[in-house]
């Protein structure tokens, strides 16, 4: 049931960010396969038209002793985004540890892609520093950030991305390759609606599954009980 609401959820993100939300609008072809039809009134674009791709990072000059926390790869997940961070000091950071971001920006892995690590940057994530690994994309003004995000996470970007990424065991894309990926959009006053939308439906989604992993839990520790009763005599 967790794994259906987990695809039930990118199923509607993918519908929203690629259909929209009137359910009567005439579609055109994208000419993109992963993207299918959009609404006629919709634009496609490179993403790299739509907004600025790793326009920030530490210098070499940046002060040793400056301390911050450090965003891998490893440490975000397309369901969880960033789940943890590492502290350390300019001077014992991993050379890799180069990326800034700011809030309303989204961070999206360009290698080990199958992890499809990609998040969302808010005024907490904005101090973090992030792996080379991670492409930081900052929206044109004409993008709604929270849009941006939900594209570059649903199947019609991701789906891109797996295609054009190079290596079998340690797939990687480059950030050229990565901007002529394409988007779609709508005016900004859509594409705000449309996030509005998407995040109703996902506070949900994420509801029901924290209610099937309580419900996990509690047979988890009933299972627990119920084995330490019988083995110690107290039932038959």
């Amino acid at each position: 049931q967790i794994n259906l609401l987990k695809e039930r959820k990118q199923i509607l993100i993918h519908k929203a960010v690629t259909q929209g939300l009137k359910p009567n609008v005439t579609l055109k072809d994208s000419g993109v396969e992963c993207i299918g039809e959009v609404p006629e009134h919709w634009e496609v674009k490179r993403l790299k038209n739509v907004c600025y791709i790793n326009r920030n990072a530490l210098s070499e000059t940046t002060n040793k002793d400056f301390k911050f926390r450090y965003v891998d790869i490893g440490s975000v997940s397309l369901e969880e985004g960033i789940d943890e961070t590492e502290e350390y000091s300019f001077k014992s950071a991993p050379s890799r540890a180069r990326r800034i971001a700011k809030s309303g920006d989204t961070v999206i892995s360009t290698v080990r892609t199958y992890l499809k690590a990609i998040d969302f940057v808010n005024e907490e994530k904005a101090e973090y520093i992030y792996s080379t690994g991670f492409a930081v994309l900052e929206p044109e003004s004409f993008i709604y950030p929270e849009f941006l995000a939900s594209f570059v996470r649903s199947d019609a970007f991701t789906e891109q991305v797996t295609i054009n990424s190079k290596g079998m065991s340690y797939p990687a894309i480059n950030s050229t390759d990565l901007s002529r990926l394409f988007v779609v959009h709508s005016n900004i006053n859509e594409q705000k609606e449309i996030s509005e939308y998407i995040e109703t439906v996902t506070n949900k989604i994420e509801t029901a599954t924290s209610l099937k992993q309580q419900e996990i839990e509690k047979l988890k520790e009933y299972k627990s009980s119920l084995i330490n009763s019988v083995v110690t005599g107290k039932v038959k």
